[in-house]
Protein backbone atom coordinates (compact mmCIF):
# COMPACT_ATOMS: atom_id res chain seq x y z
CA UNK A 1 0.00 0.00 0.00
CA UNK A 2 1.52 3.27 -0.66
CA UNK A 3 1.40 5.57 2.13
CA UNK A 4 2.24 8.72 0.33
CA UNK A 5 -0.30 8.59 -2.12
CA UNK A 6 -2.81 11.74 -2.00
CA UNK A 7 -6.10 11.36 -3.75
CA UNK A 8 -8.03 13.78 -6.00
CA UNK A 9 -9.69 15.35 -3.83
CA UNK A 10 -9.11 17.10 -0.34
CA UNK A 11 -12.35 17.21 1.61
CA UNK A 12 -12.81 17.58 5.51
CA UNK A 13 -13.90 14.68 7.69
CA UNK A 14 -17.14 16.32 8.26
CA UNK A 15 -17.96 16.21 4.18
CA UNK A 16 -16.76 12.56 4.01
CA UNK A 17 -19.15 11.56 6.56
CA UNK A 18 -21.92 13.23 5.28
CA UNK A 19 -21.18 11.81 1.52
CA UNK A 20 -20.98 8.52 3.30
CA UNK A 21 -24.43 8.97 5.21
CA UNK A 22 -26.29 11.15 2.72
CA UNK A 23 -27.54 8.20 0.68
CA UNK A 24 -29.08 7.28 3.52
CA UNK A 25 -30.80 10.78 4.23
CA UNK A 26 -32.53 10.21 1.26
CA UNK A 27 -33.09 7.28 1.65
CA UNK A 28 -35.17 7.79 4.42
CA UNK A 29 -37.30 10.16 2.94
CA UNK A 30 -38.59 7.77 -0.11
CA UNK A 31 -38.15 4.18 2.09
CA UNK A 32 -41.84 4.35 3.24
CA UNK A 33 -43.62 6.18 0.78
CA UNK A 34 -42.29 3.40 -1.93
CA UNK A 35 -44.64 1.27 -0.17
CA UNK A 36 -47.56 3.14 -0.81
CA UNK A 37 -46.62 4.00 -4.46
CA UNK A 38 -45.82 0.21 -5.73
CA UNK A 39 -49.44 -0.39 -3.58
CA UNK A 40 -51.32 2.38 -5.97
CA UNK A 41 -49.08 2.08 -9.03
CA UNK A 42 -47.22 -0.97 -9.32
CA UNK A 43 -43.79 -2.60 -8.55
CA UNK A 44 -43.02 -2.72 -12.28
CA UNK A 45 -43.10 1.32 -12.55
CA UNK A 46 -41.91 1.96 -9.20
CA UNK A 47 -38.66 -0.44 -9.11
CA UNK A 48 -38.21 0.56 -12.62
CA UNK A 49 -37.98 4.13 -12.27
CA UNK A 50 -36.24 4.20 -9.30
CA UNK A 51 -33.05 2.49 -10.97
CA UNK A 52 -33.21 4.51 -14.43
CA UNK A 53 -33.07 7.96 -11.52
CA UNK A 54 -30.36 5.98 -9.62
CA UNK A 55 -28.39 5.56 -12.87
CA UNK A 56 -28.52 8.43 -14.64
CA UNK A 57 -26.98 10.48 -11.18
CA UNK A 58 -24.54 7.64 -11.05
CA UNK A 59 -23.27 8.67 -14.14
CA UNK A 60 -23.61 12.29 -13.26
CA UNK A 61 -21.11 12.04 -10.25
CA UNK A 62 -17.74 12.22 -11.77
CA UNK A 63 -18.31 15.35 -13.70
CA UNK A 64 -19.78 17.19 -10.90
CA UNK A 65 -17.79 16.01 -7.88
CA UNK A 66 -14.96 17.92 -9.40
CA UNK A 67 -16.68 20.84 -9.35
CA UNK A 68 -17.59 20.72 -5.63
CA UNK A 69 -17.43 18.23 -3.03
CA UNK A 70 -20.90 19.55 -1.91
CA UNK A 71 -22.49 18.92 -5.41
CA UNK A 72 -21.70 15.28 -4.69
CA UNK A 73 -23.30 15.27 -1.20
CA UNK A 74 -26.29 16.25 -3.11
CA UNK A 75 -26.14 13.70 -5.63
CA UNK A 76 -25.86 10.95 -2.79
CA UNK A 77 -29.01 12.56 -1.34
CA UNK A 78 -30.52 12.42 -4.35
CA UNK A 79 -29.58 9.08 -5.34
CA UNK A 80 -30.92 7.85 -2.11
CA UNK A 81 -33.69 9.53 -2.88
CA UNK A 82 -34.53 7.44 -5.98
CA UNK A 83 -33.52 4.26 -4.43
CA UNK A 84 -35.86 4.29 -1.56
CA UNK A 85 -38.56 2.69 -3.34
CA UNK A 86 -36.54 -0.27 -4.65
CA UNK A 87 -36.86 -2.62 -1.75
CA UNK A 88 -40.62 -1.97 -0.98
CA UNK A 89 -41.22 -2.46 -4.46
CA UNK A 90 -39.30 -5.41 -4.37
CA UNK A 91 -41.69 -6.80 -1.58
CA UNK A 92 -44.91 -5.52 -2.91
CA UNK A 93 -44.28 -7.82 -6.17
CA UNK A 94 -44.15 -10.89 -3.25
CA UNK A 95 -46.76 -9.96 -0.64
CA UNK A 96 -50.00 -11.48 -0.14
CA UNK A 97 -51.38 -7.93 1.35
CA UNK A 98 -54.14 -5.60 0.09
CA UNK A 99 -52.16 -4.14 -2.80
CA UNK A 100 -53.50 -5.70 -6.31
CA UNK A 101 -50.14 -6.22 -7.20
CA UNK A 102 -48.09 -8.45 -4.63
CA UNK A 103 -49.68 -11.77 -6.72
CA UNK A 104 -45.53 -13.42 -7.40
CA UNK A 105 -45.22 -15.68 -4.02
CA UNK A 106 -46.97 -18.16 -2.70
CA UNK A 107 -47.32 -18.14 1.27
CA UNK A 108 -45.32 -21.25 1.26
CA UNK A 109 -42.73 -20.19 -0.76
CA UNK A 110 -42.11 -16.50 0.31
CA UNK A 111 -38.87 -17.70 2.78
CA UNK A 112 -37.25 -19.26 -0.43
CA UNK A 113 -38.10 -16.24 -2.64
CA UNK A 114 -37.29 -13.58 -0.71
CA UNK A 115 -34.10 -15.67 0.20
CA UNK A 116 -33.23 -15.74 -3.67
CA UNK A 117 -33.74 -12.29 -4.38
CA UNK A 118 -31.66 -10.77 -1.75
CA UNK A 119 -29.12 -13.01 -2.23
CA UNK A 120 -29.07 -11.19 -5.81
CA UNK A 121 -28.56 -8.11 -3.59
CA UNK A 122 -25.16 -9.76 -2.39
CA UNK A 123 -24.02 -10.61 -5.69
CA UNK A 124 -24.27 -6.76 -6.36
CA UNK A 125 -21.91 -5.99 -3.55
CA UNK A 126 -19.64 -8.96 -4.58
CA UNK A 127 -19.37 -7.92 -8.25
CA UNK A 128 -19.51 -4.10 -7.37
CA UNK A 129 -16.39 -4.65 -4.59
CA UNK A 130 -14.11 -6.82 -5.98
CA UNK A 131 -14.46 -4.92 -9.68
CA UNK A 132 -14.16 -1.38 -8.04
CA UNK A 133 -10.49 -1.98 -6.39
CA UNK A 134 -9.27 -3.12 -10.20
CA UNK A 135 -10.92 -0.03 -11.51
CA UNK A 136 -9.79 2.26 -8.94
CA UNK A 137 -6.15 1.56 -10.05
CA UNK A 138 -6.68 0.40 -13.82
CA UNK A 139 -9.60 2.32 -14.86
CA UNK A 140 -10.26 5.22 -16.78
CA UNK A 141 -11.30 8.98 -15.62
CA UNK A 142 -8.54 8.70 -12.60
CA UNK A 143 -9.67 5.54 -11.46
CA UNK A 144 -12.78 5.79 -9.72
CA UNK A 145 -15.01 7.59 -12.31
CA UNK A 146 -15.25 4.39 -14.19
CA UNK A 147 -16.69 3.16 -11.45
CA UNK A 148 -19.37 5.32 -11.77
CA UNK A 149 -19.71 5.39 -15.19
CA UNK A 150 -19.42 1.78 -15.57
CA UNK A 151 -22.12 0.48 -12.83
CA UNK A 152 -24.42 3.60 -13.88
CA UNK A 153 -24.49 2.15 -17.04
CA UNK A 154 -24.79 -1.45 -16.65
CA UNK A 155 -27.83 0.05 -14.53
CA UNK A 156 -29.50 1.68 -17.03
CA UNK A 157 -29.67 -1.28 -19.58
CA UNK A 158 -31.01 -3.44 -16.47
CA UNK A 159 -33.68 -0.56 -16.04
CA UNK A 160 -34.65 -1.47 -20.05
CA UNK A 161 -34.47 -5.03 -19.40
CA UNK A 162 -36.72 -4.41 -15.98
CA UNK A 163 -39.36 -2.71 -17.87
CA UNK A 164 -39.20 -5.28 -20.51
CA UNK A 165 -39.33 -8.78 -18.55
CA UNK A 166 -41.36 -7.63 -15.30
CA UNK A 167 -44.86 -7.77 -14.94
CA UNK A 168 -47.23 -6.90 -11.74
CA UNK A 169 -49.19 -10.08 -12.01
CA UNK A 170 -49.55 -12.93 -13.66
CA UNK A 171 -52.88 -12.16 -15.12
CA UNK A 172 -50.42 -9.32 -17.08
CA UNK A 173 -47.75 -11.71 -18.20
CA UNK A 174 -47.78 -13.00 -21.77
CA UNK A 175 -45.24 -15.76 -21.49
CA UNK A 176 -46.38 -18.20 -18.32
CA UNK A 177 -47.98 -21.13 -18.12
CA UNK A 178 -51.50 -21.10 -17.94
CA UNK A 179 -51.03 -23.99 -14.98
CA UNK A 180 -48.36 -21.86 -13.20
CA UNK A 181 -50.84 -18.69 -13.52
CA UNK A 182 -53.65 -20.89 -12.60
CA UNK A 183 -51.23 -22.27 -9.28
CA UNK A 184 -50.16 -18.64 -8.48
CA UNK A 185 -54.15 -17.25 -8.59
CA UNK A 186 -55.10 -19.88 -6.62
CA UNK A 187 -52.70 -19.80 -3.50
CA UNK A 188 -52.41 -16.26 -3.17
CA UNK A 189 -55.52 -14.95 -2.15
CA UNK A 190 -55.42 -11.24 -2.92
CA UNK A 191 -58.23 -9.29 -0.44
CA UNK A 192 -59.86 -6.47 -1.17
CA UNK A 193 -58.03 -2.90 -1.04
CA UNK A 194 -58.35 -1.59 2.64
CA UNK A 195 -59.05 1.88 2.70
CA UNK A 196 -59.28 2.77 6.24
CA UNK A 197 -55.44 1.11 8.11
CA UNK A 198 -55.60 0.82 11.96
CA UNK A 199 -52.36 3.14 12.39
CA UNK A 200 -52.88 3.19 15.59
CA UNK A 201 -53.23 -0.99 16.04
CA UNK A 202 -50.19 -1.27 13.88
CA UNK A 203 -47.66 1.73 15.81
CA UNK A 204 -48.89 -0.08 19.69
CA UNK A 205 -48.04 -3.34 18.63
CA UNK A 206 -45.37 -5.14 20.26
CA UNK A 207 -45.05 -7.72 17.33
CA UNK A 208 -44.74 -4.78 15.17
CA UNK A 209 -41.86 -3.21 17.20
CA UNK A 210 -40.10 -6.38 17.97
CA UNK A 211 -40.12 -6.84 14.09
CA UNK A 212 -38.54 -3.27 13.92
CA UNK A 213 -35.91 -3.59 17.03
CA UNK A 214 -34.64 -6.72 14.76
CA UNK A 215 -34.43 -5.22 11.34
CA UNK A 216 -32.74 -2.25 12.79
CA UNK A 217 -29.94 -4.94 14.45
CA UNK A 218 -29.76 -7.23 10.52
CA UNK A 219 -29.40 -3.70 8.64
CA UNK A 220 -27.08 -1.97 10.53
CA UNK A 221 -24.57 -4.83 10.31
CA UNK A 222 -25.34 -5.41 6.76
CA UNK A 223 -24.93 -1.76 6.20
CA UNK A 224 -22.09 -1.52 8.19
CA UNK A 225 -20.12 -4.30 5.84
CA UNK A 226 -21.43 -2.58 2.67
CA UNK A 227 -20.14 1.09 3.38
CA UNK A 228 -17.73 0.62 5.73
CA UNK A 229 -15.91 -2.84 5.26
CA UNK A 230 -13.57 -1.46 2.60
CA UNK A 231 -12.46 1.34 4.90
CA UNK A 232 -11.74 -0.99 7.74
CA UNK A 233 -9.82 -2.91 5.40
CA UNK A 234 -7.73 0.10 4.02
CA UNK A 235 -7.26 1.86 7.96
CA UNK A 236 -6.54 -0.97 10.03
CA UNK A 237 -5.42 -3.48 8.21
CA UNK A 238 -3.73 -1.60 5.69
CA UNK A 239 -4.85 -3.67 2.52
CA UNK A 240 -4.22 -2.70 -0.95
CA UNK A 241 -6.94 -1.47 -3.19
CA UNK A 242 -7.02 -4.47 -5.40
CA UNK A 243 -7.25 -7.06 -2.59
CA UNK A 244 -9.38 -4.69 -0.63
CA UNK A 245 -12.60 -5.31 -2.60
CA UNK A 246 -11.80 -9.03 -3.01
CA UNK A 247 -11.58 -9.35 1.25
CA UNK A 248 -14.33 -6.70 1.49
CA UNK A 249 -16.72 -8.90 -0.43
CA UNK A 250 -16.58 -11.73 1.70
CA UNK A 251 -19.75 -11.51 3.49
CA UNK A 252 -21.76 -10.90 0.26
CA UNK A 253 -20.38 -14.24 -1.11
CA UNK A 254 -21.45 -16.27 2.05
CA UNK A 255 -24.89 -14.39 2.27
CA UNK A 256 -25.23 -15.05 -1.81
CA UNK A 257 -24.82 -18.81 -1.19
CA UNK A 258 -26.87 -18.87 2.35
CA UNK A 259 -29.79 -16.64 1.85
CA UNK A 260 -31.74 -19.10 -0.39
CA UNK A 261 -30.71 -21.79 1.82
CA UNK A 262 -31.80 -20.38 4.77
CA UNK A 263 -35.58 -19.56 3.28
CA UNK A 264 -35.87 -22.96 2.18
CA UNK A 265 -35.07 -23.98 5.62
CA UNK A 266 -37.40 -22.02 6.98
CA UNK A 267 -40.42 -23.10 4.42
CA UNK A 268 -39.20 -26.82 4.67
CA UNK A 269 -39.32 -26.65 8.61
CA UNK A 270 -42.47 -24.56 8.66
CA UNK A 271 -44.07 -27.44 5.70
CA UNK A 272 -43.58 -30.21 7.60
CA UNK A 273 -45.06 -28.92 10.94
CA UNK A 274 -42.01 -29.76 12.78
CA UNK A 275 -42.18 -26.11 14.02
CA UNK A 276 -44.91 -23.12 14.52
CA UNK A 277 -44.04 -20.38 12.09
CA UNK A 278 -43.33 -18.20 15.24
CA UNK A 279 -40.90 -20.93 16.66
CA UNK A 280 -39.11 -20.78 13.25
CA UNK A 281 -38.66 -16.73 12.59
CA UNK A 282 -37.27 -16.25 16.87
CA UNK A 283 -35.29 -19.34 15.77
CA UNK A 284 -33.49 -18.09 12.75
CA UNK A 285 -33.41 -14.53 13.52
CA UNK A 286 -31.78 -15.16 17.11
CA UNK A 287 -28.98 -17.75 15.07
CA UNK A 288 -28.89 -14.13 12.61
CA UNK A 289 -28.20 -11.72 15.42
CA UNK A 290 -26.70 -13.57 18.09
CA UNK A 291 -24.14 -15.79 16.11
CA UNK A 292 -23.30 -12.52 14.13
CA UNK A 293 -22.55 -10.48 16.97
CA UNK A 294 -20.33 -12.75 18.57
CA UNK A 295 -18.15 -13.22 16.17
CA UNK A 296 -17.64 -10.02 15.44
CA UNK A 297 -16.30 -9.23 18.61
CA UNK A 298 -13.75 -12.27 18.08
CA UNK A 299 -12.79 -9.73 15.12
CA UNK A 300 -12.30 -7.18 17.71
CA UNK A 301 -9.34 -8.95 19.57
CA UNK A 302 -7.97 -10.40 16.34
CA UNK A 303 -4.19 -8.75 15.90
CA UNK A 304 -4.20 -6.38 12.28
CA UNK A 305 -1.94 -8.81 10.79
CA UNK A 306 -4.33 -11.56 10.42
CA UNK A 307 -6.04 -10.80 7.21
CA UNK A 308 -7.06 -14.25 6.39
CA UNK A 309 -8.15 -15.34 9.70
CA UNK A 310 -10.64 -12.12 9.84
CA UNK A 311 -11.79 -12.94 6.27
CA UNK A 312 -13.09 -15.92 7.21
CA UNK A 313 -15.15 -14.68 10.29
CA UNK A 314 -16.31 -12.30 7.62
CA UNK A 315 -17.48 -15.12 5.45
CA UNK A 316 -18.95 -17.11 8.78
CA UNK A 317 -20.52 -13.62 9.59
CA UNK A 318 -22.23 -13.30 6.11
CA UNK A 319 -23.84 -16.87 6.55
CA UNK A 320 -25.29 -16.21 10.25
CA UNK A 321 -26.84 -13.00 9.22
CA UNK A 322 -28.64 -14.93 6.18
CA UNK A 323 -30.64 -16.58 8.76
CA UNK A 324 -32.87 -13.69 8.65
CA UNK A 325 -34.45 -14.54 5.32
CA UNK A 326 -35.81 -17.09 7.56
CA UNK A 327 -36.71 -14.72 10.50
CA UNK A 328 -37.37 -10.96 10.59
CA UNK A 329 -37.45 -10.34 6.79
CA UNK A 330 -40.65 -12.39 5.98
CA UNK A 331 -42.09 -11.98 9.08
CA UNK A 332 -44.31 -8.94 8.38
CA UNK A 333 -46.62 -11.31 6.27
CA UNK A 334 -47.30 -13.59 8.81
CA UNK A 335 -48.18 -10.99 11.67
CA UNK A 336 -50.27 -8.77 9.51
CA UNK A 337 -51.25 -10.18 5.74
CA UNK A 338 -53.39 -7.59 4.77
CA UNK A 339 -51.28 -4.83 6.06
CA UNK A 340 -47.60 -6.42 5.27
CA UNK A 341 -46.55 -3.74 2.83
CA UNK A 342 -47.05 -0.80 5.94
CA UNK A 343 -46.02 -2.78 8.63
CA UNK A 344 -42.66 -3.06 6.19
CA UNK A 345 -42.40 -0.01 4.60
CA UNK A 346 -43.73 2.63 6.89
CA UNK A 347 -42.78 1.14 10.82
CA UNK A 348 -40.17 -1.28 10.34
CA UNK A 349 -37.81 0.72 7.36
CA UNK A 350 -38.01 3.86 8.93
CA UNK A 351 -36.15 2.24 12.08
CA UNK A 352 -33.86 0.84 9.51
CA UNK A 353 -32.98 5.23 8.60
CA UNK A 354 -31.77 5.76 12.04
CA UNK A 355 -28.37 3.82 10.44
CA UNK A 356 -27.33 7.35 9.51
CA UNK A 357 -26.47 8.53 12.91
CA UNK A 358 -23.54 6.00 12.70
CA UNK A 359 -21.57 8.75 10.60
CA UNK A 360 -21.84 11.32 12.75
Amino acid sequence: MNQNYEGEFEWSDTLQANVLAGFFYGFIATNSLGGLLADKYGAKRVVGGSILSASILTILHPSLSRISGYLTLVLRILTGMASGSIYPGIHSLYGRIHSLYGRWAPPQEIGSLVGLTFSGLNLGNIVGLSTSGYLCVYGFGNGWGSIFYIFGGISLVFGCVWFYFVYDTPDFHPTISEKERSYLNRSIKSEKVVKKVPWRRLISSPAVWAISVGRFAHSWTSLTFQVLLPLYMKEALNVNATSNGLMSSAPSVAQIIALPLCGNLADFIRSKKYMSTRCVRVLFQTIALIASGCLLIVIGFLRCDQTILITILLFLIGITLSFSSGGVVVNNNDIAPSYAELVAFVTLYSIDNIYPLAYL
